[in-house]
């Protein structure tokens, strides 16, 4: 068994020591970028997920000219993205800003939407989904026996649910010989595609390095051994194969890529299929068109975590904060500084976890959203939280 003070997904680093002292800097950097917002939604978040929901029921108001309400209620199948920080939280991915930002703050009157939902009885440390099915990790803990006052680790379960805002329908998965609670013995990774096209979301968990499981709900099919994916590290592209070390995915031209390394994305976007795809190993930034993956040449120089599209840059989570990586027809180039995330999801803070709603927008025009954590002795925790950038308010603010 593992003791855990803290509970944080498997794979991430532990948090730093905050220094006091060193506070002010960075505080006196971002009021002369922004004022901050209270963040809704705190704490380590390292997944943000694209999920569909189906039949979903919409209640709408309409006034007349008179005064009249007229109110109609319908159900459709609508887009939302989901967080997690321990808890589970939602948002329509159509909500942007809420309040009017006003002449005199015209930075400020945004304002989250996101509604915490329910969740299986643990820890939630990371989410995936695909075109069906909310997956969460949750890290399950007990009272230790010396009456220390330490929460003991006692596996990772992971849940499946259509319903997820209905904290009885999440339902637990299991794993052949590693049963439905695995061991701490493995370390257990949870990730999917988390594409914009419904159609091309599948989801994975990565048992210890030793077994690869694709997930179909309650089903989990091991694919370890599977030749119908590909694999690619480096500038190397192992066609037909997966293997147990994989940590993340991305689809192209109806083939799977594995990385073992934590960050890819494509350019796809709702209507439009992928023509590359993106990866990083350590900080080195790659891409791909199926057949030839070339390393870019301008080498991001940090530890990348996340990655995610628009028509013009990419987005990288970084070990030194958020940066965005220039984009001629389709390549990566320069890394360029587009607003106030210099100073926000800055070098203090790592980022494990970005996602850009419209991939064919503008990294300027479309929405974008980025989580903290600590990375450099000078954060606060109160910057440890989710971060959005909306075109309207055009720089980078907490969620």
């Amino acid at each position: 068994m593992k003791k855990l003070l803290i509970p944080a997904f498997t794979l991430l680093i532990g948090t730093a020591f905050v220094t006091t002292a060193c506070r002010g800097v960075i505080f006196d950097t971002i009021r002369d970028e922004i004022a901050l917002d209270d963040a809704q939604v705190t704490g380590d978040i390292n997944s943000i997920v694209r999920f569909k929901m189906k039949n979903v029921t919409i209640t709408t108001t309409e006034t007349d000219s008179d005064g009249n309400e007229t109110t109609t209620t319908t159900t459709e199948d609508r887009e939302y993205l989901f967080v997690q920080n321990g808890n589970i939280w939602m948002k329509d991915v159509n909500d942007a800003a809420t309040g009017t930002p006003t002449t005199e703050e015209p930075e400020t009157g945004y304002n989250g939407n996101w509604t915490q939902i329910g969740k299986p009885a643990a820890n939630i440390i990371k989410l995936a989904a695909d075109s069906t099915y909310l997956y969460a990790l949750a890290a399950p803990t007990e009272s230790d026996d010396d009456d220390s006052g330490e929460n003991i680790e006692t596996g990772r379960i992971v849940y499946y649910t259509t319903t997820p805002e209905d904290s009885s329908s999440w339902t637990a998965i299991t794993f052949g010989d590693y049963g439905s609670t695995i061991s701490t013995s493995y370390a257990v990774s949870l990730f999917c595609t988390n594409t914009p096209q419904e159609a091309n979301r599948h989801a994975y968990v990565n048992i210890g390095s030793t077994a690869i499981y694709e997930l179909a709900g309650g089903t989990a099919t091991d694919i370890t051994d599977s030749t119908s994916y590909s694999y690619v590290t480096t500038t190397t592209i192992t066609d037909g194969a997966v293997t147990a070390s994989a940590k993340s995915a991305a689809i192209l031209n109806g083939t799977v890529y594995f990385s073992p390394y934590y960050a890819m994305t494509t350019n796809e976007t709702l209507f439009t299929d992928s023509t590359y795809f993106y990866y990083a190993n350590g900080d080195y930034l790659y891409y791909c068109d199926g057949s030839t993956a070339t390393q870019d040449s301008s080498d991001p120089g940090d530890s990348i975590y996340a990655m995610s599209y628009t028509s013009d840059y990419l987005i990288l989570g970084t070990d030194e904060g958020l940066v965005y990586v220039a984009l001629s027809d389709e390549i990566p180039g320069s890394t360029a500084t587009l607003t106030n995330e210099s100073s926000t999801l800055s070098s203090y803070y790592e980022v494990w976890a970005v996602l850009a709603v419209d991939p064919s927008q503008t990294a300027a025009a479309g929405d974008a959203y980025g989580a903290t954590t600590f990375s450099g002795t000078s954060a606060s925790f109160s910057n440890v939280c989710l971060w959005a950038y909306y075109q309207g308010r055009g720089k980078w603010n907490c969620e």
